[in-house]
């Protein structure tokens, strides 16, 4: 369980970056809830992990819940809530220069992505964010023994931020689809309703 003045904390905390126009401390609940029941996060885990990245997160055009699936995703590959964020910020903000410089690290992003640079230029800092970094970790996972110097390509060559991605793109869901995790945590989160009894 989690203590009820921790979670409200952590609630609030979301609120105040969250820019869903239809916020819900229930949705959120019903989310955290769900992805902990179908992961191998807790509800403490993803509370902790969500409060690390949720402001960058944010900035980059996830919603809450795509935040939550996100950080249900992390803490069940075991990447800690400070390391989670880190990674995160190095990873988004590498997405970022690469559309701003628009060059061959924008065209590394959208080929592993499996989008085209416009649908990435469009997309990203939008309602699309989350949808392109999981079709990203899916290319990475594709990328088989390419898939580091793929990261690399894209300017991504922390000694923590490569195995952790790696981890993220290779983890199976709950029904055993190797790769899977990061689409299952996200589609839960976003799926949750009444998961929560009042």
């Amino acid at each position: 369980g989690i203590a009820v003045e921790e979670a409200a904390t952590a609630f609030g905390r979301l609120r105040t970056v969250a820019s869903d126009a239809n916020f819900s401390y229930m949705g959120v609940a019903d989310s955290i809830l769900k992805v902990g029941v179908n992961s191998v996060a807790t509800e403490q885990e993803i509370i902790n992990v969500t409060t690390q990245i949720s402001s960058i997160a944010a900035s980059a055009g996830f919603s809450t819940k795509e935040m939550i699936g996100l950080s249900g995703a992390l803490a069940s590959v075991r990447v800690p809530p400070e390391l989670s964020r880190s990674i995160i910020t190095r990873t988004f903000g590498q997405f970022d220069k690469a559309i701003q410089k628009n060059g061959t690290e924008l065209q590394t992003l959208a080929r592993v992505s499996g989008r085209s640079v416009e649908d990435i230029k469009k997309n990203w800092g939008g309602p699309g964010a989350a949808d392109i970094f999981t079709d990203f970790i899916s290319g990475i996972r594709s990328a088989g023994g390419q898939a580091r110097s793929e990261l690399e390509a894209l300017g991504i060559t922390s000694v923590r931020d490569v195995p952790a991605l790696m981890r993220l793109a290779n983890a199976s869901d709950s029904n055993g689809v190797k790769g899977g995790l990061l689409t299952q945590t996200i589609t839960d989160a976003k799926t949750a309703a009444g998961t929560v009894q009042e």
